[in-house]
């Protein structure tokens, strides 16, 4: 990690005699001589990558979010305001198109959507939930003092990691254990996507684009969660 971060580099493929390393600074001196000492084995390619491609893998040496609870617990602030910051901001990171936070009978489980599948981020005591939801029933302009109906919100976030706002659409749902949230992030990260980036072929291109120039009608696009509605 101390090597990855410091020179800025990460293993982008593995032969069994060359070792293809990526970085965004590939003139940086003596970066062979640092590469030949882990890897004095192997043929050394370096290749170049974007920076905020790089910070996206460098997450993965981040603290888990329990980890992060925990320090901002222990330091007895505002913990709320912190706790949801934290998770927005790794779940930005780790480009996730949702954040689930679900509570148990004793915890709550926070759970990210990243490419369609949920992966479990960490979890947290039950006894600062509450504060947590109010925290982002306000942000979302919902009423603080309703527990047992539905709510829909939306928060436009400014992101330590991001130059422009996002928006975040939050849905409450009540269960037994307490209030679901569930967040739907709209980030760039999903609207700089092209027809062709998703996926489209010519011809579906062609015909979407058709389509959607004529005068009146509409274009369905339908689907499973996780199967591509809002990214498309």
């Amino acid at each position: 990690e101390e090597i990855a971060k410091k020179s800025r580099v990460v293993v982008f493929a593995q032969k069994e005699k060359e070792l293809v390393i990526s970085t965004d600074n590939p003139t940086q001196p003596d970066l062979q001589e640092v590469l030949k000492t882990l890897f004095p084995d192997k043929k050394i390619v370096i290749s170049f990558s974007m920076t905020e491609d790089l910070d996206a893998v460098f997450a993965n040496y981040n603290q888990s979010l329990e980890t992060s609870f925990s320090k901002i617990l222990e330091s007895k602030g505002r913990a709320a305001p912190e706790i949801v910051n934290q998770i927005l901001e790794d779940a930005l990171l780790l480009k996730a198109s949702d954040i689930h936070c679900e509570p148990e009978e004793k915890v709550v489980i926070i759970r990210f959507r990243i490419d369609g599948v949920l992966h479990e981020a960490g979890e947290m005591p039950k006894e600062y939930y509450e504060n947590i939801v109010n925290r982002i029933k306000v942000q979302a302009k919902l009423r603080i003092d309703e527990h047992f109906t539905t709510q829909d919100g939306a928060i436009r976030y400014t992101s330590q990691s991001h130059d422009e706002p996002i928006d975040l659409r939050v849905s409450i749902v009540p269960t037994v254990d307490g209030e679901k949230i569930v967040i739907r992030i709209l980030s760039s990260y999903v609207r700089d996507l092209t027809l062709t980036d998703i996926g489209l072929s010519k011809k579906l291109q062609e015909q979407i684009l058709k389509s959607a120039k004529k005068p009146f009608g509409m274009i369905l696009v339908t689907g499973p969660t996780g199967s591509g509605k809002t990214t498309t």
